[in-house]
């Protein structure tokens, strides 16, 4: 599983930032201080990860528990249904244009996340 460390690690990587950087740009006192929340050993306060949040534009809520709250809702719930409609079952053809339209989706998310990151580059 994914710790929050790891999380702010990637963050920094897509960011193109050292961990000085980024201490730096969130005016965390010493870079030590962020260096041991990416390796683990101290947990960033709140108020750093809303910082995170805001400066880069990641979702809060999986910044801290690296789920996706309200994408991953809208997915279950669409392969619940495409799982238990008998039409699925009868038609192979369907179910499998569905799984690629979820596929799709997902990946949707994750070129959205990539955009986001892009576009404060240049803020």
């Amino acid at each position: 599983m994914e710790k929050i460390g790891e999380r702010l690690k990637e963050i920094r990587i897509k960011n193109n930032l050292s961990q000085k950087d980024m201490a730096n740009k969130l005016n965390i006192g010493t870079y030590q201080a962020y260096q041991s929340y990416e390796a683990g050993r101290s947990n960033p306060p709140l108020e750093i990860l809303r910082k995170i949040s805001k400066e880069f534009d990641i979702d809060l809520h999986w910044l801290i528990t690296g789920k996706h709250y309200y994408d991953k809702k809208i997915i279950n719930k669409i392969e619940k249904y495409s799982d238990n409609i008998d039409f699925l079952e009868e038609n192979p053809e369907v179910k499998e244009v569905i799984d690629d339209i979820l596929k799709d989706f997902k990946s949707l998310y994750n070129k959205i996340d990539d955009l986001k990151k892009v576009i404060n580059k240049f803020k």
